[in-house]
């Protein structure tokens, strides 16, 4: 974590975006959505944007990106997923009781997506 940001998970300061990204992270079944996915979940934000704070997220500590070790097992499957580290789930525990986690995954659960977004959520995902 860079030297100019809080330690303490209570003080780091998420935008709007931010907080989309990371809800749709912890609403994820796999909690490892792959970039098209957060951006279909975050929605209203638009992909640059998310893109932007992804990137931005990634620098501060809070997610990382996850990859296979020897590539995707086929040439037409992700091969990069997003999940929090565990400076994440520290911010997220602070701020997400267990029943509103639940929730998230409830509610994601139960969204209508789009056929390409259910091949990006079927997807084989590396071990963590």
């Amino acid at each position: 974590m860079p030297i100019d940001q809080p330690d303490d998970p209570a003080e780091v300061y998420l935008t709007e975006a931010d907080v989309a990204i990371l809800t749709g992270i912890v609403g994820h079944p796999y909690e490892m959505p792959t970039l098209p996915e957060l951006c279909w979940a975050a929605g209203g934000h638009g992909r640059e944007l998310i893109k932007r704070r992804v990137r931005r997220l990634v620098e501060r500590g809070l997610i990382e990106e996850i990859r296979f070790e020897e590539g995707a097992p086929s040439p037409k499957l992700p091969d990069r997923f997003l999940g929090t580290t565990d400076f994440g789930d520290e911010i997220l525990d602070r701020r997400l009781t267990d029943d509103r986690q639940r929730a998230l995954h409830e509610t994601y659960a139960s969204l209508e997506k789009p056929d390409r977004i259910l091949r990006y959520e079927r997807a084989p995902r590396p071990p963590r």
